[in-house]
């Protein structure tokens, strides 16, 4: 069986942290994440873009063309009525 090889103190030495400073913490590290996710899914994305540019210039255009079509229909004004 393992053991730790140094003392398990029942109760820390360190005192809590005001709830302000770990509110603040946790902001800081939520809005860490949101970039990171942000930063990691672009580069993912100009990852595939490139390579279906490269790989299948086809398939690619009519990713273009789709985009372009859902930017326009976004437009205020251009939205085609069903």
């Amino acid at each position: 069986m393992l053991t730790p090889s140094w003392p398990n103190p029942t109760t820390s030495h360190r005192p809590m942290l005001p709830p302000a400073v770990r509110r603040r913490v946790r902001r800081a590290e939520r809005r860490a994440l949101r970039r990171a996710v942000l930063i990691g899914a672009t580069v993912m994305a100009a990852l595939i873009l490139s390579d279906l540019a490269t790989n299948e210039p086809e398939a690619f255009a009519k990713i273009v063309a789709a985009a372009q079509q859902a930017l326009a229909d976004a437009e205020p004004g251009t939205a085609a009525t069903a």
